[in-house]
């Protein structure tokens, strides 16, 4: 349509008396439907672990939603409190975040993101030109150092108290968990389709 024709569609106020703002009165009406139906209504408003398989649209908080898209690259394990499973390149036992690439061909994380702030969706920035080979797997520390000899750092720390934690594109969210509270060297990883708390295997598949 003519730009005329779109703002006559979608204005507040019919411009004469024999027009009809049709997009936005439809807009309108499906709104108030959907926002009233009863299994909308039953969906939770708080943030929720996100399936890394799914492809929806998704409220991840209220400051900011997004397209859950399929990825070949998910969060597959999470430690949140390293006491003496692994160490950084300072020798501290610092808490982890470990990508997977599913998919059959390396993925380059140019433009990526991981957070665990809601306010905050690109909280911590891949450096340009990280690469997950296909099968592979990618270990983040997460101790608030951003640089280190050996590896991956992230700007932030993980809560032994549980929180969620996502990783997102510049258009979606990629893939997301809520991990509880979790004990000293108790990992938080996907293994066949669900999300299970067990043993630390950073750098390889998680065990059942």
């Amino acid at each position: 349509m003519t730009t005329e024709a779109f703002l006559d569609a979608t204005t507040d106020q019919p411009i004469d008396s024999s027009s009809v703002p049709m997009l936005r009165t439809f807009a309108e009406k499906r709104s108030s439907y959907l926002l009233n139906h009863p299994e909308i209504k039953k969906l939770p408003s708080d943030p929720v672990m996100v399936a890394p398989s799914s492809s929806s649209y998704v409220r991840l908080t209220p400051v900011y939603d997004l397209f859950t898209m399929p990825s070949d690259v998910i969060i597959n394990e999470v430690l949140a409190s390293n006491a003496s499973t692994n160490r950084n390149s300072k020798g501290e036992f610092a808490d982890w975040i470990e990508l997977h690439n599913r998919g059959t061909e390396a993925v380059t994380l140019d433009r990526m993101y991981l957070t665990d702030d809601s306010r905050n969706a690109r909280k911590w920035e891949f450096p340009q030109g990280t690469v997950i080979a296909p099968g592979g797997y990618l270990v983040v520390w997460a101790d608030g150092e951003q640089k280190g000899a050996d590896g991956l750092h992230a700007n932030f720390k993980l809560s032994k108290g549980g929180e969620t934690l996502s990783l997102l594109s510049e258009e979606a969210l990629l893939s997301g968990v809520k991990f509880p509270a979790l004990s000293d060297d108790q990992s938080y990883g996907f293994v066949d389709g669900k999300w299970r708390v067990g043993k630390p295997s950073p750098g390889k598949a998680n065990a059942n």
